[in-house]
């Protein structure tokens, strides 16, 4: 056991993060090459999607794609991504994008 236990929201950053590092390790074991791995992890909230980037960039140097999952509808969707990729590209992280809105109703 961690002498100071993490929190619920460091241990999915962790698990996310391992899980792209291990699934691009194992990509290359089976003979692809590091340029045509791309990583993305699935995540939903704004201050999440900077944080495990972050982590991601720090700790691998594979090409990475974002996008904020579920943004929402409108310019609620556009502001969230937009808020969550200006940080991130200003950054220098990240290679490609996705922004994907909800649809409004009607």
């Amino acid at each position: 056991a961690r002498e100071n236990p993490w929190d619920a929201a460091r241990v999915a950053r962790e698990a996310l993060i391992r899980s792209a590092l291990d699934s691009a390790a194992r990509a290359e074991e089976l003979g692809m090459s590091r340029d045509q791995i791309i990583l993305s992890c699935k995540v939903s909230g704004v201050q999440e999607l900077i944080a495990v980037y972050r982590d991601l960039a720090a700790r691998c140097d594979y090409a990475l794609h974002l996008g904020l999952t579920e943004a929402g509808m409108g310019s609620k969707g556009i502001v969230a991504s937009a808020a969550a990729l200006g940080v991130l590209l200003q950054e220098g992280i990240g290679d490609t994008i996705r922004i994907s809105l909800t649809p409004e109703p009607g």
